[in-house]
């Protein structure tokens, strides 16, 4: 029996055809994906670190923008308070009054000028430039000085604030990264939870185990899901907290997330050392010392309200001695009646009789001067007892991280072993949960002292007056 054979022509034509159709195709695949490349991209996570949401929430803030007004406010004071040394040029229109001549006829002459009936006198007008020059004023040096205490009080403000919305942010952002982590770790614990429902429902079925156990596991399954709804749930509030605390309110679009803090670094300084850093750096007690030598000032400038003050003052204008009524008005206008003169006058004054206004601001400015010592002492005491509190608070946190590094391995440990009977049929699952459970404490504690131990040093650093760096230099 002969077989025919197909020619090899016709089967190379039709694989050449199909070939090329394959080419083409591929070919308008390529140039389509080439066209559409520059449109794809890839979504990367935009990670924010502290030190940036720190410089947003101080840009953002009106409580800076306030003080840094009453910035401005205190400096225009000072000036205000130096301008008074200055000489002062006005424009100076005032009335002059002369006796008459007493002689019958001279008199006479200028009957016709009275003014409301004043046969004695006639009245006359200068006008022109003054200048005044405060020559002896016991209470400028101290004004000029309390002055300049403002100023700084002011920019002291403008710091304080400053640093309370840098521990806002700071504290919003370790409660973020907290939370965050709690619910990747809940996560992962409901992860494991399904997994093993997913394989006690095997061995159920098989009859390896009892129906209890199932029962169990799709019980730890449901609560493990519901913790972690929670735990997500709380990180949302605590990034938008975070956001709030930088002055972002409206939705922010993009896939951002906050940079995690990996090194914690142990503070090295002592109480001591950290009490006396307090003495020259808190801002708190600089302003309270501030406002006692402001008070001190406001002593001297009562004091000085008893004393001789003399102002030199000199004019140069032209003066009518005579003003004529409404009937010769218009002779008060001619050139003849007005002449150029110059004054010059040393001006002296004493306060002879107040009615008790010196000695009631003398002792008004001394009770202040007792009341701002007495809030310094107070603000003194209460920072250092804040500061030992902190302190303290800290040597637990770091000492606590480190049993909770220890527990973690040891529970890791004791997880392996329960997981490893469990699967063997010796162990139960209520001893594998329990297990489970041992070894989320411990990582749960490890994230808690961590997050905590950073709030307590941000805390720290700020009562101080201080960056957080140096607490931790070697």
């Amino acid at each position: 029996m002969s077989v025919k054979k197909i020619p090899f022509s016709i089967n190379s034509n039709c694989s050449i055809v199909i070939l090329r159709m394959f080419i083409d195709k591929m070919r308008k695949f390529l140039l389509l994906l080439l066209l559409f490349i520059p449109f794809i991209s890839v979504a990367e996570t935009r990670f924010v670190s502290i030190k940036e949401c720190i410089d947003i929430g101080i840009q953002n803030s009106p409580d800076v923008a306030i003080e840094y007004e009453n910035q401005k406010i205190a400096e225009a004071g000072q000036r205000k308070v130096e301008s008074q040394k200055k000489p002062s040029l006005s424009f100076d229109a005032r009335t002059i009054t002369e006796k008459i001549d007493t002689d019958s006829e001279e008199k006479e002459r200028y009957k016709s000028l009275q003014f409301y009936k004043l046969e004695d006198y006639k009245i006359g007008l200068f006008s022109g430039v003054s200048a005044r020059y405060k020559l002896l004023h016991p209470d400028y040096s101290s004004k000029l000085d309390l002055s300049k205490k403002n100023v700084e009080l002011a920019r002291l403000s403008e710091y304080i604030k400053k640093s309370e919305i840098i521990l806002s942010i700071k504290k919003a952002y370790y409660n973020y990264l907290l939370s965050k982590h709690i619910s990747a770790l809940k996560a992962k614990i409901e992860e494991n939870y399904k997994k093993r429902l997913n394989v006690v429902s095997v061995l159920v079925k098989n009859g390896e185990r009892p129906i209890l156990d199932l029962s169990t596991a799709e019980v730890n399954y449901a609560r493990a899901s519901l913790d972690y709804r929670k735990a997500k749930n709380d990180q949302d509030y605590r990034k938008k907290d975070l956001l709030a605390s930088m002055g972002i309110f409206e939705i922010v679009e993009g896939d951002y997330d906050f940079l995690d803090i990996d090194e914690v670094a142990e503070f090295t300084l002592s109480l001591d050392s950290i009490l006396e850093l307090a003495d020259n750096n808190s801002p708190l007690l600089m302003v309270a010392k501030y406002k006692k030598e402001m008070s001190r000032l406001e002593i001297a400038i009562s004091k000085a309200g008893d004393n001789l003050s003399v102002d030199v003052v000199g004019s140069l204008g032209y003066q009518n001695e005579t003003l004529y009524k409404r009937k010769y008005m218009k002779e008060n206008t001619d050139k003849k009646n007005w002449n150029l003169i110059y004054l010059f006058n040393i001006v002296a004054s004493m306060p002879l009789y107040t009615g008790g206004a010196y000695s009631a601001s003398v002792d008004e400015s001394i009770a202040k001067y007792n009341k701002e010592s007495y809030n310094e002492l107070s603000v003194s005491n209460d920072i250092k007892k804040k500061i030992s509190a902190t302190y303290s608070m800290m040597v637990v946190m770091m000492d606590q991280m480190k049993i909770s590094k220890l527990n973690v391995e040891n529970a890791r440990t004791n997880l392996r072993l329960a997981q490893l009977s469990y699967d063997s049929g010796t162990g139960s699952q209520l001893t594998l949960q329990t297990a489970e459970y041992s070894l989320f404490q411990s990582e749960m504690e490890i994230l808690n002292s961590k997050y905590e131990y950073l709030q307590n040093r941000a805390v720290l650093a700020n009562m101080i007056g201080v960056d957080e760096e140096l607490l931790c230099k070697k």
